[in-house]
């Protein structure tokens, strides 16, 4: 990971989890340290240049790419931009030079080492978030307040911890004596962000994961109890709690899928079906919220919580059948080499198992800017995968010969 060749990828890095190229929290006096990462983000990408590109992927990436932005320009034509915090030039900023950068650096890597190398240099964030998120936790205490870190989201915070656990679980070069303890601590700082969609969705790809591998589901469930315990009978009762409250909806939630964030999020989702009937075709980017009742919920510089119902609503169908097509081809890959498969059986399955995850989110919260990470494990994935077939032709080509 740490290899010449590999240190591309921590240029990259920073610049594509914060997702902006200005972040006012990063100011250290009267100087503000995205604008060195910055820099380096496009340093990394253009010796990446230097390494060569796959060709089909970055011609498919451009294309992609190209069409979207097509879109999103003639639908600002017609329907203007969200001036409120310049929410529709942020989102076009983010996409056209932060997102397609990295998926330009995807592109120049050759090899499935390469891809979770890359991976595991982005899990050195969550990492870090992983830490403050201990000492945040010890200095605060649990379960009052929910758990957050560096001005960022609960949810967001949430998904990073999902990720590290990934990270750790797909991966045998840890030891399980080294990365059982992280684990369950991952686990223990999703129940304290409170959030109920990140946890939900770790708890079911484990599941599907496992299910002709019962040590894997029995391990989990071991993980998650732990958690819990710490959370709920060492700490106090549950009743004292109500972070743990709210994950569970107990006590303000008659159901699990109940509380208020999840009503808001129903009235966004009739809102938005409105919206779409109305106009199947898109209002612009970042433009949904000035066109519906939205602002009336969470302001002008919204969003419909749902990837799919905002890529149809702004950019509108086209751009939505485009999304579909693809991610149905990552599902069957999906499908193929981690549901009810051995872990380590098949080099893809960290690609996978990270691209899965964040698409359960994507269904649930963030925005297209946060989708980035999305789009570019979606790259991953299907690099990754035709990395395989081709190790597989070549393999079946030598032995014919």
């Amino acid at each position: 990971m740490f290899r010449r060749e590999n240190l591309m990828g921590f240029l990259i890095v920073p610049i594509f989890v914060i997702g902006s190229f200005y972040d006012s929290r990063l100011a250290i006096g009267n100087f503000n340290l995205t604008i060195l990462l910055s820099f380096l983000f496009f340093l990394g990408v253009l010796l990446s240049l230097r390494k060569g590109l796959n060709k089909t992927m970055f011609l498919s990436w451009l294309s992609f790419s190209t069409f979207i932005i097509v879109v999103a320009a003639i639908n600002s034509i017609f329907w203007g931009i969200n001036e409120h915090n310049d929410y529709s030039v942020s989102k076009f900023i983010t996409f056209t030079f932060l997102t397609f950068s990295v998926g330009v650096y995807v592109s120049s890597l050759k090899s499935q080492e390469q891809i979770n190398i890359f991976l595991n240099q982005i899990a050195v964030v969550p990492f870090f978030l992983f830490l403050l998120g201990l000492i945040t936790l010890l200095r605060n205490g649990f379960g009052q307040d929910r758990l957050a870190v560096l001005g960022g989201g609960p949810i967001v915070f949430s998904r990073w911890m999902g990720y590290l656990f990934l990270i750790l679980f797909f991966q045998s070069k840890f030891k399980n004596i080294i990365k059982i303890p992280i684990m369950i601590l991952c686990v223990l700082l999703m129940l304290s962000s409170g959030s109920k969609g990140p946890i939900s969705f770790l708890l079911l790809l484990i599941i599907l994961v496992g299910i002709k591998n019962r040590k894997i589901i029995f391990s989990f469930f071991v993980i998650f109890i732990i958690a819990l315990f710490n959370a709920n009978y060492l700490l106090g009762k549950i009743d004292d709690y109500p972070i743990i409250k709210r994950v569970f909806g107990i006590g303000d939630s008659a159901s699990y899928t109940g509380g208020s964030s999840t009503s808001a999020r129903l009235k966004l989702l009739n809102d938005a079906i409105e919206s779409i009937f109305a106009n199947p075709f898109g209002y612009g980017l970042g433009n949904y919220s000035v066109y519906s009742d939205f602002k009336k919920i969470n302001g002008l510089s919204g969003y419909p919580h749902n990837l799919f119902v905002e890529i149809w609503l702004e950019h509108g169908i086209l751009i939505l059948l485009l999304f579909v097509i693809i991610f149905i081809k990552c599902l069957r890959i999906v499908k193929s080499v981690l549901i009810g498969k051995k872990r380590g059986a098949d080099n893809r399955q960290l690609a996978a198992a990270i691209w899965f995850f964040y698409l359960l989110n994507s269904m649930v919260s963030g925005d297209f800017n946060d989708n980035r990470l999305l789009l570019v494990f979606t790259l991953l994935l299907i690099l990754s995968n035709k990395i395989y077939k081709k190790k597989n032709e070549d393999i079946i080509h030598t032995s014919i010969l």
